[in-house]
């Protein structure tokens, strides 16, 4: 007992580090440390020896006693929706730098004080919430609609009145914590491991008990296996009297398992039940104590997973589970199923007062799955980032469960060891699981030592005021003493000792057994000749406790299954899927489903999203395309946006379904992470559209994109802006996974050895060669990770191109051909007038029906925008493809304009100051020139014909003569500039070309008129000249300054001359000199 001793005095020498006293506990003074969110509701001094208690906390009424010194504070906090929670702390005058934030009970509301009350006297700050309801545990009518409240008490009001509490206790104490625990069971275990899955820096560790962290499949496994049980005047009905005879029999068979027999089901796993020998009329079955065959077919069903199409939803009960059968079947008196699972499928799933439990299908389980209301699954089983941070967990679950079966925690530790990598040693270095013979959910049943001072279990304890383990207040027999051993450095826990007393709640009786409980995989081994009730008697092997468990987490469901009642009342986006789709959601074929009521697993016939139809009908021909509905789409899409705009009000739009946010000023203003403001808009997102959204958080737009990838379709992930962390990240990637990089590039780099982006540095010295200037550079930036980082809506950006194309049937017509590039001529013209451009490039661009692409574009002579031009000058491109490409059948057809002048009339009066600027044009400071390529009009074929950008720099050549590039739906365009380089009077195009290629004359605009001159200064000079005496510039000068008139007469005759293709005028001779100050002007010198 010596070490018992030296521990008790540690932990009390511990709570004195940090102490305070009444004087700060008044409202006025904590009022001051709180948000505008929040308000005090009770603030109240409590004396060492006494109780507290606050009246209208329906799910823990009552006083909670004996407590320590402490000053008792509750508030009330208002979320975005208006809906509000509240939640109180017990600030101890002895404190232990430590915060303990305990968990709810069941569904229940209300602050849970009788646990707050047993955390305190260890000398934590304690902290409960009401999770937004006030309501006993099986009264779910609060959640009915409430969108709001239900994601306030899946994790949002546990988390925000932890922000809140951090900073009272900061406050009152003039110090920080130096930690941060939770303790819940049930559903409060639940709680605790979302916090660690969405919230990984809330908590340094984890006491959970008995955690129901799957309440979608919980609850629907609950109301099968009722259903099972019902109706009561069944032959197959088992009643409540029964329980106890099917709890001794299985434990008669089952006790020995262990190699002790000690009245205890140690093993269940390795227990096989023989139902003969309590099954009425076999030979030697007492007749006073047996079930029917009918009744033990509902025993079985009880033992057995739950499956749905032969996969399993849950896992069912172990043996020595008997004794809890009345709380999982005894709804209303026996008459229905459980009453908790009916509210849930009623307020929280359906949001249908009037659902019958007897409507339950197999259906229910994967929509239940899908839909997640208020978010309560912890699904994504990654705690990698909770464990980097530090954070440790204890978990315990009672192997006697019938309220949430152990084996649940099982596949729960087995998933977070898969998404580990499968190192189980490595998980157990942060993440413990123990699981106790003869626990209940929360009780003891036949004497099992089953009390471990875990959460909620002091409160079991008879006399009030319990806490720890009276008379062995250590880590070795304390797990939340073991939690914090754990936490301060010392060693995780290889074993924790287990109590019951002759009288098992009442700790002033004798201790009745002791023994270790182990960590998962392993088991407790008695060691022969021992007392069985010392716990020195056991000790921990190798032998595995693990159940034979094959649990899916995911599900393949039918359209019917995710969209209740029908598919045909509820939006279809580009997959065709309802509404339950990701934000990333630009696929260009439709869904995918089989035909009938039963799902296909596409991906075991390698169809995959984006997959063009017919490609994926040639792989399962049993496959039923549903139609697209864009326009439902859309709608969808603008809902997204109308909740991105409250991040970043100036977010950039990509395309439908993609777009780009600048969070900083968000965040700052919030005093949030990144990662925790794109979470919370997630849940927005999908709160409101039931669309779940993939993003990226990184330094520049390009990782950004990229990030998103990671985690979907429904996840984050964030990049470090840290520039080791960066090049860390791009050196183990694919270049295929950067956007801009498409097959062809893919496969052209893996032909010189860069298989992944580290390997682009040591190949630079060929890039250049072979790829031209811009590729080199593009890939430079990819190996360094750099990219764009400003971040403005989509039409700030100053145009490169306009264009138009349209998908239709399959034709091979060559009539039909021109009607459709005569229809698409006209409605380039109509973007064009909108976009107030003309082109100086038109591209033609055309899809076969075998979905090849093919674009060929053209310099035209003069800039144009009106459809007969257009068209004018697109047929004999038409022309050319149909001479390379005999019989070619086309199902998409497109034209683009590139190189664009704009026909706004010139704001001449501001340029030459005679007023000032116009703010939008204040707001776009000039470039800095850059040189893209040397090449005014790119490279010419033969022909005269101006390859396509992509086919200079890739070199694809599809014909003899003829060039084109497959151009995939991730793109091959590498150009990431928002515009073309300008300067002064100067623009560089943005084609590249190959070093061997003739370099031909950039081409200068002019500032006054916008068109394109020959690069000759003399010559542009000349020109200028020529437009500033021109009588739209005197006609401009009349208007805003009526005094003293230009005369006609000082307009020359002029000499028409040809240069670079332009008709211009002659240099005008001297005029003769004005006294108006206006002409000083216009004048170059």
């Amino acid at each position: 007992m010596k070490w018992t001793a030296s521990l008790t005095i540690a932990l009390a020498a511990l709570r004195q580090v940090a102490a305070t006293n009444s004087t700060s506990c008044t409202p006025r003074l904590i009022s001051y440390w709180i948000n505008a969110n929040a308000s005090i509701s009770t603030v109240e001094s409590v004396d060492a020896g006494n109780g507290f208690s606050e009246e209208g906390n329906v799910a823990f009424p009552g006083n909670v006693t004996n407590l320590p010194s402490l000053c008792a504070v509750s508030f009330i906090a208002k979320t975005s929706e208006g809906n509000e929670y509240k939640f109180a702390m017990f600030l101890p005058d002895e404190w232990n730098n430590k915060i303990l934030t305990v968990g709810n009970d069941g569904f229940s509301g209300g602050v849970n004080a009788p646990a707050m009350a047993v955390g305190v006297k260890y000398g934590f700050v304690t902290l409960g919430t009401d999770a937004g309801h006030n309501s006993t545990q099986s009264n779910l009518t609060w959640a009915l609609n409430n969108n709001g409240a239900k994601l306030d008490y899946g994790h949002r009001a546990l988390h925000n009145s932890l922000a809140l509490a951090q900073r009272v206790v900061e406050k009152y104490y003039g110090l920080a914590p130096t930690a941060s625990y939770f303790s819940g069971t049930s559903d409060g275990g639940r709680q605790g491991l979302k916090a660690a899955e969405m919230y990984p820096r809330d908590y340094s560790a984890l006491l959970i008990g008995a955690p129901a962290w799957w309440q979608s499949h919980l609850q629907s496994w609950r109301i099968a296996i009722g259903i099972t049980n019902l109706p009561t005047d069944n032959a197959k009905h088992i009643p409540a009297e029964k329980f106890t005879v099917i709890g001794d029999a299985v434990r008669k068979q089952c006790d020995a398992a262990d190699g002790v027999e000690d009245s205890i089901v140690s093993d269940p796993a390795n227990c096989t039940i023989n139902y003969d020998l309590f099954t009425c009329g076999k030979d030697g079955v007492d007749a006073t104590a047996c079930l029917s065959a009918e009744q033990v077919t509902v025993a079985q069903a009880l033992y057995a997973d739950y499956k749905v199409n032969d996969e399993t939803v849950f896992p069912g009960v172990s043996p020595s589970s008997e004794y809890g059968w009345g709380s999982l079947l005894g709804g209303g008196n026996g008459s229905e199923p459980n009453e908790v699972a009916v509210g849930y499928m009623k307020y929280f799933l359906f949001n249908d007062a009037e659902w019958a439990w007897s409507s339950y299908n197999e259906t229910v389980p994967a929509y239940a799955n899908e839909t997640n209301p208020g978010e309560l699954d912890v699904n994504t089983f990654n705690l990698t980032k909770f464990s980097s941070f530090g954070g440790k967990i204890i978990m315990y679950h009672g192997l006697s469960d019938a309220d949430v079966p152990a084996k649940a925690s099982q596949v729960y530790y087995d998933k977070v060891v898969a998404q580990s990598g499968g190192d189980v040693e490595a998980v157990r270095a942060w993440f413990r699981l123990f699981f106790l013979p003869g626990l209940e959910h929360k009780t003891t049943t036949v004497d099992a030592p089953w009390y471990i001072a875990g959460p909620g279990q002091a409160e079991q304890l008879l006399g009030g005021g319990n806490y720890s383990v009276p008379g062995y207040s250590d880590a070795t027999h304390d797990a939340l003493l073991a939690l914090q051993q754990w936490v301060d450095g010392g060693a995780a826990p290889d074993s924790l000792i287990a109590t019951t007393w002759k009288n098992a709640t009442d700790p002033t009786t004798e201790v009745l057994r002791q023994r270790p409980i182990c960590p998962y995989p392993s088991t407790q081994k008695f060691t022969s000749g021992g007392d069985q009730s010392k716990a020195e008697s056991f000790t921990c092997s190798g032998i595995s406790i693990r159940f034979s468990l094959n649990v899916v987490h995911h599900f393949t469901m039918t359209a019917s299954a995710t969209s209740p009642p029908s598919l045909d009342e509820v939006p279809e986006d580009a997959h065709g899927d309802s509404e339950h789709d990701t934000l990333k959601y630009s696929l260009l074929g439709p869904s995918l489903t089989k035909a009938g009521q039963d799902a296909v697993d596409q991906s075991k016939y390698g169809c995959r999203s984006g997959m063009a139809g017919f490609v994926a009908k040639k792989l399962c021909p049993e496959l039923v395309l549903l139609k697209l509905n864009f326009e439902k789409y859309t709608a969808k899409a603008h809902e997204v946006r109308e909740i991105l705009v409250e991040y970043d009000p100036r977010f950039e739009s990509a395309s439908i379904d993609e777009a780009y946010l600048n969070i900083t000023e968000y965040c700052t203003n919030k005093g949030i992470e990144p990662a925790e403001a794109v979470e919370q808009m997630r849940r927005e997102v999908h709160e409101r559209t039931k669309i779940t959204v993939s993003a990226g958080i990184a330094a520049n737009a390009k990782l950004a994109k990229i990030c998103s990838n990671m985690n979907k379709p429904n996840g984050q992930f964030v990049l470090p802006n840290d520039r080791g962390e960066i090049l860390r990240f791009m050196a183990k990637l694919p270049p295929r996974k950067v956007n801009g990089v498409g097959r062809v590039l893919e496969r052209q780099l893996a032909e010189i050895g860069i298989k992944t982006c580290a390997g682009i540095y040591p190949y630079r010295q060929f890039l250049r060669p072979l790829f031209g200037d811009k590729a080199y550079e593009f890939l430079i930036n990819v190996y360094l990770g750099l990219g764009r980082t400003k971040i403005q809506p989509a039409e700030e950006y100053e145009r490169k191109s306009v264009g138009t194309e349209s998908t239709f049937k399959d034709m091979s017509d060559p009539q039909l051909f021109r009607e459709k590039l005569k229809w698409t001529a006209e409605e380039l013209e109509k973007d064009m007038k909108r976009a107030e451009v003309k082109g100086r490039t038109l591209v033609l661009k055309v899809k076969l029906h075998t979905y090849e692409v093919f674009t060929r574009q053209i310099v035209l002579p003069r800039a144009i925008c009106l459809a007969g031009d257009l068209y004018h000058f697109s047929v004999p491109i038409l022309a050319k493809l149909e001479e390379e490409m005999p019989g070619m059948m086309l199902r998409l057809m497109g034209l683009r304009c590139t190189h664009l002048v704009s026909t706004k009339k010139p704001d001449t009066m501001a340029f030459f100051g005679f007023r000032s600027r116009r703010p939008d044009a204040l707001a776009s400071p000039e470039k800095a020139p850059r040189l893209v390529h040397s090449g005014a009009s790119g490279e010419l074929d033969d022909d005269g014909w101006e390859r396509w950008p992509e086919e200079s720099l890739l070199g694809l050549d599809n014909h003899e003569g003829f060039r084109a590039v497959d151009i995939e739906s991730d793109g091959t365009n590498i150009d990431s500039d928002p515009s073309p380089a300008r300067r002064h009077g100067k623009e560089i195009l943005p084609n590249p070309v190959r070093e061997y290629a003739p370099v031909n004359d950039e081409m200068w605009d002019c500032p006054i008129c916008n068109r394109p001159q020959a690069p000759d200064e003399r010559q542009f000079n000349e020109h200028i000249d020529l437009c500033l005496s021109r009588q739209t510039i005197r006609e401009a000068v009349h208007e805003d300054m009526p005094p003293a008139p230009l005369s006609r007469s000082t307009t020359p005759d002029v000499k028409k001359v040809k240069v670079g293709g332009e008709k211009k005028r002659g240099r005008p001779p001297a005029r003769p000199p004005s006294d108006d100050p206006r002409q000083k002007k216009l004048c170059f010198g």
